[in-house]
């Protein structure tokens, strides 16, 4: 029963950080040193804290709990009701659930929203959206701690029943750091692209991608930004019209595997015909980076590889740029199971890296190169650079790592006395 230990302990969290093991030079992609971030309050100089606001304390998190983890409906018509719904028997579960509400004194407010909660999840399932709406609506008013996650359940629901001032007024009333906070914001976009209005649409992708830099379907976002500063037509506004052209740049940029990457590309394509020179204008130096990384985290070596070496032509590569783009370009050759190839590439990635004050990518480089020429039999110039990645800097986590292949490659393959 998934969905109710979703909803009981979908509020607990937990992140871990790993950081990168020896040797794991194919997966972790680290540029540079991570610089920390000051600590402290600002102070005056009588060492008392600035004049503004003091933000209030945080609300008091309830201990996890073994009970936190018990199904509301364990036993009777609630368990025969549990089960169907299990077994996504979405009818019988919504029927049964319904019964199990009806069967419920009226000052068990909080057990009858908890099944009037489940039927109506089964009943968005059946796409019954009104019933499944009005079903959110008083297990949300029964579950104040579910508050936001069932606002935006019951907006999604009226907005499917064709209820959209309820949907719109529901989504706005989510509170932004929620865990739906984001959804519920694009449910507000989804909302306003319906009542046509195009300056409020912009508006509200505008802040939302200025909100959450990071956000979710950030490309979504900005295809509905571009569509609506373009409704009054290109010529309208040349601001707009830039303002447009560089949200749709980013997405072909940032999300190229995508389908907005090739809606995005056909607006590019219309604009440039327009007139918009900055539409068909060739990628950076940095774009073709970031777009290469793309390809790069998604095993697509040909095209990292082609975007890497294009980055390194472009004329305003910068050598912090060029070390990065030289490194990925070889060690997508090198991920491609091309060593013989890789290797002298990655000796132009030591070169470029050490021009640019990057220890990092210089001893990666320096480590993956000897294990390219090691592969193909050279095994002077593997253990040359295996002692090159040893010297840059003794305390990095790949100085074990080249210290071994060294001593490997010294006596594993030295000929017999």
């Amino acid at each position: 029963m998934r969905p109710l230990l979703w909803i009981v302990v979908g509020a607990a969290v937990a992140s871990a950080c790993s950081s990168a093991c020896s040797g794991d030079d194919a997966r972790h992609r680290v540029t540079s040193p991570t610089g920390s971030a000051g600590s402290g309050a600002a102070t005056d100089e009588a060492g008392t804290s600035g004049s503004g606001p003091v933000a209030p304390a945080a609300p008091a998190v309830a201990a996890l709990t073994e009970d936190m983890g018990r199904p509301w409906f364990d036993s009777g018509a609630g368990k025969a009701a549990a089960e169907r719904f299990a077994l996504e028997d979405w009818a019988g579960a919504a029927d049964a659930f319904l019964a199990v509400k009806a069967a419920l004194p009226a000052t068990d407010v909080a057990m009858r929203g908890r099944a009037a909660l489940l039927a109506a999840l089964a009943q968005a399932r059946l796409n019954r959206w009104a019933a499944a709406a009005d079903g959110l609506a008083e297990a949300r008013a029964a579950l104040p701690v579910l508050a936001d996650w069932l606002g935006y359940q019951e907006a999604r629901a009226r907005y499917f029943a064709r209820q959209p001032d309820r949907a719109l007024a529901l989504a706005r009333a989510v509170a932004p750091d929620a865990i739906v906070g984001a959804d519920a914001e694009l449910l507000v976009g989804d909302l306003l692209r319906g009542k046509g209005d195009h300056a409020a649409i912009a508006a509200h992708y505008r802040g939302y991608l200025t909100r959450r830099p990071a956000g979710i379907r950030r490309s979504e976002a900005r295809f509905r930004l571009a569509e609506a500063v373009l409704a009054p037509g290109p010529a309208a506004d040349p601001a707009t019209t830039a303002e447009a052209v560089a949200a749709l740049r980013a997405i072909t940029v940032e999300d190229p595997l995508s389908s907005w990457s090739e809606k995005a590309q056909e607006h590019l394509t219309r604009l440039g015909k327009d007139g918009a020179a900055a539409a068909t204008a060739p990628l950076t130096a940095a774009e073709l980076i970031t777009r290469g990384m793309v390809y790069f985290d998604a095993m697509r070596n040909p095209e990292s590889e082609a975007d890497f070496a294009a980055a390194l032509e472009r004329p305003e590569v910068t050598p912090a740029e060029r070390c990065v783009a030289a490194y990925h370009r070889a060690q997508s050759r090198f991920k491609a199971r091309d060593r013989r190839v890789a290797a002298p590439r990655f000796d132009e990635a030591v070169a470029a890296c050490k021009a640019a004050g990057n220890k990092d990518l210089e001893i990666r480089a320096n480590y993956q190169a000897g294990r390219a020429y090691a592969f193909h039999g050279d095994r002077k110039l593997a253990v040359a650079r295996y002692q090159a990645a040893q010297v840059v800097d003794p305390t990095h986590s790949f100085t074990d790592d080249a210290l071994l292949r060294e001593a490997e490659e010294s006596v594993c393959h030295s000929p017999p006395r």
